[in-house]
């Protein structure tokens, strides 16, 4: 009744790492909190995309999960191409967030090629 416990923003409960009334040591993790206000997505392109990715490009990703289509576009650009797989990742950032979008989730993404 005497703690509270306050994550620095607004999430979700990824993981509990210690149970209630259990003793802790000064500093030790209690919860992993993911952020899920602004989702980022991860995706490998073809290195030959290079030519004419750039970063607020537009894309649309639809999620396996859920079958659903959403808006979004590129905030990074890789700085190497894999030489092994003649790939690039990229990240972009979803432009409107959704409650049944969790971290993980798997998709395709498609580019208006210029």
């Amino acid at each position: 009744a005497m703690c509270d416990v306050r994550a620095p923003f607004d999430g979700r409960v990824v993981e509990r790492r210690a149970e209630p009334f259990q003793n802790v040591a000064a500093g030790q993790v209690l919860l992993e909190v993911q952020d899920d206000s602004q989702l980022e997505v991860d995706m490998i392109v073809p290195s030959g995309w290079v030519a004419w990715l750039k970063i607020g490009n537009a894309f649309t990703l639809t999620v396996d999960e859920t079958g659903k289509t959403y808006p979004g576009r590129i905030l990074r650009l890789g700085v190497r191409i894999d030489p092994a797989s003649q790939s690039l990742r990229i990240t972009g950032e979803l432009s409107k967030t959704s409650a049944d979008l969790l971290p993980g989730m798997s998709g395709e993404a498609q580019f208006g090629k210029p």
